[in-house]
């Protein structure tokens, strides 16, 4: 009964400090998160939606009379084109790193569409060549340190029969597959590396590796594979985001203007 009396008094007056103090969500978000910046909209309605989640909670659970964080409004999240790489434009990037250390992460995210902490987290434990398919539980900090996904939510990618070679041809004794010389790639270097190199190569849009597992998405969706599928594979929280960011690449979509 005294932990759950502390925990309501914590919640009740963090709540009514926070509300009071920081008339702006944005704001509350920059105090709780103690950024300088209080980073995109995006950013923000994602902190908006753990404290609601938090708050609701603690109001199921009687420790506050109300969820104070649903009187705060979602910031509006401009309306973004997706950025990505057309199937000419991908092949000549993976053709320009073959061999070099930027290939296995370039060729996994274009390829498999990983996230770049996934990318550098992936082991070869995690690579099974018997039933192609990756298997993915954790992802890499900007600490180097292995975290377990997004809700512990595990997935599997299928493998490609062109993702297969490549990897079975650079399978090493190192314990992880993306690797820089002697160690892994860590996600701050290999987004630096990417970024150089697509300004090297004059693809302005290759400015870090999540391009490419846009450019993966795309052209699965515009190939027509079923949304739901899509969405597994990338891990996202449900179809919903999956259909909101690339439902306009659906087959179909033109209907019949060019048959005016």
């Amino acid at each position: 009964m005294s932990e759950k009396i502390e925990q309501s008094w914590y919640l009740r007056k963090f709540a009514r400090e926070a509300i009071a103090k920081y008339p702006s969500f944005a704001k509350m978000s920059q105090s709780i998160t103690g950024r300088r910046r209080m980073g995109s909209p995006a950013t923000v309605n994602g902190h908006r939606r753990t404290l609601h989640g938090m708050f609701q909670l603690a109001e199921d659970e009687e420790w506050i009379l109300v969820n104070l964080v649903r009187k705060v409004k979602p910031q509006k999240e401009p309306h973004r084109l997706i950025v990505y790489l057309t199937p000419a434009e991908r092949d000549v990037v993976l053709e320009k790193v073959a061999g070099t250390s930027l290939e296995i992460p370039l060729e996994i995210a274009a390829r498999a569409g990983l996230r770049r902490g996934e990318v550098c987290a992936l082991r070869w434990r995690d690579v099974d060549f018997d039933r192609h398919v990756l298997l993915l539980s954790h992802s890499m900090t900007q600490k180097r340190r292995l975290v377990p996904l997004k809700n512990r939510k595990e997935r599997e990618v299928p493998l490609s029969a062109r993702l297969e070679e490549v990897l079975s041809r650079a399978r090493t004794r190192s314990a992880f597959v993306a690797i820089r010389g002697r160690k892994g790639w860590d996600p701050s270097n290999l987004t630096r590396a990417v970024s150089k190199l697509g300004k090297r190569l004059g693809v302005e849009k290759l400015n870090g590796l999540h391009v490419l597992r846009r450019t993966f998405a795309t052209h699965l969706v515009t190939a027509g594979e079923p949304m739901a599928q899509v969405s597994e594979w990338l891990g996202h929280s449900s179809v919903s985001v999956t259909e909101r960011r690339y439902a306009r690449f659906m087959p179909g979509k033109r209907g019949r203007i060019d048959d005016i």
